[in-house]
């Protein structure tokens, strides 16, 4: 004969219906964010906001430098944007000093050639090459 109290079983009814809830919640949750361009997203880190839309024209020089790194990365648009957040993001910890995602792209692109490949190293090497000179 097993002996179960009340509140165990309340305890376990409790956690059957948070676990039969979480899709719920989930699928919720996916339904509700919207999803932004990499240019937008890095229009917005820079300016603490983004633009009314995707089709601001302040967009513009994000969505050519990204459009140019295209032409000698391998990378798709959310590594590129993770990468520029990252670099921009560790200069200015190390060193204080603000640069811009903008900034970051720009000057990745300026040291890529039109052989697509992985830009990993471009952006690393352009961290490096900003920390050094600041």
């Amino acid at each position: 004969m097993r002996l179960v109290d009340a509140s165990s079983r309340r305890v376990k009814i409790a956690i059957v219906a948070a676990v039969a809830a979480l899709p719920a919640v989930g699928c919720a949750g996916q339904d509700a964010q919207v999803q932004h361009s990499a240019a937008y997203d890095l229009y917005s880190i820079d300016h603490n906001g983004g633009p009314a839309s995707e089709n601001d024209p302040a967009l513009a020089p994000y969505k050519d430098a990204i459009a140019r790194l295209h032409r000698g990365c391998t990378n798709p648009d959310d590594e590129l944007r993770d990468a520029a957040f990252a670099v921009a993001d560790k200069v200015r910890k190390d060193t204080g000093r603000t640069v811009t995602t903008l900034q970051v792209l720009r000057a990745v692109a300026l040291g890529i050639g039109t052989r697509p490949d992985d830009c990993n190293r471009a952006f690393a090497l352009v961290g490096v090459l900003i920390e050094n000179n600041s």
